[in-house]
């Protein structure tokens, strides 16, 4: 998928809609921390949610993802390459950190289905935890995508690029004024 821009204007747009999608991303990164900060304080356990692992280590890996979320978009706020730079770096880590993390919580819940007699656990068929897992994870990852289609574009990077011989770029100034205007 690729972003043409033919005018200052769809330019314009897409610096509009990369700033609300930094809000998005704001939010999303403040309350991933608090969730994080709340589930120690309640279990001395940092886990962050439902949809991720109690696996050990799992916890601070999705703190560090969170804050890099959150620099990231600060960055990019500030206009700044790097801010793009994290957020494309965060956005594949927290996919593979997601699906990773279902996949665990779907072997625990096998290792603990496949012993007992009943079709189910807790009134869950494994088929359905597959199915339930397979769609929280979609949802999960839409965010982190739709983050990778907006920032990807060679015209979107370019927004960032610098010119060509480095330093400032030359603006065409006003004529030069007469020479008896000089004097004065």
């Amino acid at each position: 998928m690729s972003v043409v821009i033919h005018s200052p204007e769809s330019s314009d747009f897409i610096r509009r809609t990369i700033r609300g999608v930094l809000v998005v991303s704001f939010a999303y990164a403040v309350l991933g921390v608090a969730n994080a900060i709340v589930q120690f304080v309640a279990n001395r356990n940092v886990i962050s949610g439902p949809a991720y692992s109690s696996a050990p280590g799992t916890g601070g890996v999705v703190v560090l993802n969170h804050i890099l979320l959150l620099i990231g978009a600060a960055g990019l706020w500030k206009w700044k390459r790097w801010g793009r730079t994290l957020l494309l770096l965060w956005a594949p880590i927290d996919i593979v950190l997601m699906i990773g993390s279902l996949l665990i919580r779907y072997i625990q819940f096998a290792q603990s289905y496949i012993p007992l007699t009943t079709r189910t656990v807790g009134g869950i068929s494994l088929r359905e935890m597959g199915w339930y897992m397979f769609w929280s994870s979609a949802i999960h990852c839409a965010f982190p995508v739709l983050m990778l289609i907006l920032l990807l574009p060679r015209e979107v990077a370019n927004l960032w690029a610098s010119s060509p011989g480095g330093g400032f770029e030359v603006i065409p100034m006003a004529t030069a004024l007469p020479p008896d205007a000089q004097a004065k």
